[in-house]
């Protein structure tokens, strides 16, 4: 009985340190407070100009335009500055028009898609001002067509032109809020690819190599995400 009374004595500390181990634990989990950083920004924008053009009734030029980027996105990293970007165009127009003088039948068809993707780095200039210098590589599929019909003759043109290419550009956006901006750019891409045309029926292709230049015209509504 003695030896019995002692074996318990001694196994009861041991048993009363296991229990306390868990409450321990339980005690410290409750007292951690998890903290996230947030370590990137994500910006989401729609070019104003573009979204006004497609949403009018009739666009007389019908042509693809050479910023076409309708929707954005960059993501910045708060440490660092840099950032990635890319942006999407979609185009569709399909026009038609009588003329009463000659009786003439005039339609137009433009299919256009475009992509850009590159690196972004930005600066703030002061509270509301933020700057960004950066590189894109761009791609596009144009499509566009025209038919003439004056009732025993018809004249028709399709150009279909597949482009790529790259270049620097720079970005300007206020800062509303700490939500809201209105930024624009500007960009100079060097593009090549090749053009095909069929006249009637009669088909070309011509290689395109070309130099542009896009003025900081286009206005961006952004919200961070």
């Amino acid at each position: 009985m003695n030896n019995y009374c002692s074996f318990l004595k001694r196994l009861l500390p041991v048993v009363l340190l296991s229990l306390s181990v868990p409450t321990a634990s339980a005690q410290d989990d409750d007292d951690v407070r998890v903290v996230i950083k947030v370590k990137h920004d994500h910006f989401f924008g729609v070019q104003l100009n573009e979204l006004f053009r497609q949403l009018t009734i009739s666009d007389p030029t019908s042509v693809a335009k050479q910023n076409p980027y309708l929707f954005t996105y960059t993501e910045s990293s708060r440490k660092s500055s840099r950032g990635f970007r890319a942006g999407l165009g979609i185009q569709a127009r399909n026009t038609s028009a009588r003329s009463n003088v000659f009786g003439t039948d005039t339609s137009s068809k433009v299919f256009a898609i475009q992509l850009r993707a590159g690196m972004i780095w930005s600066r703030k200039l002061s509270a509301k001002l933020v700057a960004g210098l950066g590189f894109d590589v761009i791609g596009s599929y144009v499509e566009q067509e025209s038919k003439n019909f004056n009732g025993s003759f018809s004249d028709e043109l399709k150009t279909k032109t597949k482009t790529g290419g790259l270049g620097p550009v720079a970005t300007i956006r206020y800062q509303f809020s700490n939500r809201i901006s209105l930024g624009t750019e500007t960009s100079f891409y060097y593009e090549s690819g090749e053009q095909k045309n069929e006249v009637s029926f009669f088909d070309s292709k011509n290689k395109i190599s070309q130099a542009t230049f896009n003025l900081p015209i286009a206005i961006y509504f952004i919200i961070r995400l």
